[in-house]
């Protein structure tokens, strides 16, 4: 299977990341991580989030309630700070 392409439309990366996580959890077929951090990439995100939506082992059903149990996605520390640095401090600094 061709990952990569020439066309910029394509969702490259997110495509092989996609691909590698569904490898990765079939190769672990009875474990899952508790959470997964990520940088600031959308593409890594979305890739992530639609694989997780659709893993039977990363979510519990009870009284009808569908519910997270395992890789959920964390945002890393230095990259959440700056965004708050980022974004917020102006504001308060403003008023």
């Amino acid at each position: 299977m061709q990952l990569w392409s020439q066309m910029p439309w394509a969702n490259n990366e997110q495509v092989a990341l996609q691909t590698c996580l569904r490898v990765m959890f079939e190769r672990m077929p009875n474990v899952r991580p508790n959470a997964l951090v990520i940088d600031k990439s959308w593409t890594s995100y979305n890739a992530i989030t639609n694989v997780v939506a659709t893993d039977r082992l990363s979510w519990i059903v009870a009284n009808g309630q569908r519910s997270q149990t395992h890789c959920r996605l964390l945002l890393c520390q230095f990259h959440a700070k700056k965004a708050w640095v980022d974004n917020l401090l102006p504001k308060v600094n403003a008023t």
